[in-house]
């Protein structure tokens, strides 16, 4: 054999080896992502600034309505409205923190209450 020329043999057993490194790096860089991070106490992103300062709305103006109404009325005070208790069952809900959303409980299509702000 001469110099710079390769055997088909040996060239078969160098692609599974380097498939075999390429997908094994491949997983391990991703697993490694997948990890237990030191910062996972700190607050998410979302969370608001220390310097925010939350709004009042005024829960005299929904409660007792229809969920529709005070839809109506949330959206036309600037809020967005969005429903956190339903019959006495706990929503799922985003952790997304939302200065003028207004978070309502809701039984038999009332709003019977403001649950929180955000």
């Amino acid at each position: 054999m001469t110099s710079g020329t390769h055997s088909p043999t040996a060239t078969r057993r160098t692609r599974p080896a380097a498939t075999f490194v390429a997908v094994g790096l491949t997983l391990g860089l991703g697993l490694a992502a997948c990890g237990d991070d030191d910062d996972a106490d700190d607050p998410p992103a979302t969370a608001p600034a220390d310097d925010v300062e939350l709004g009042e709305f005024d829960e005299s103006l929904i409660v007792g309505l229809p969920v529709e109404e005070a839809e109506e009325v949330v959206e036309d005070e600037g809020w967005e409205f969005r429903i956190a208790v339903l019959d006495g069952e706990d929503q799922v809900l985003t952790m997304d923190f939302v200065p003028n959303r207004v978070n309502v409980t809701v039984d038999d299509g009332i709003v019977t209450g403001i649950e929180f702000i955000g």
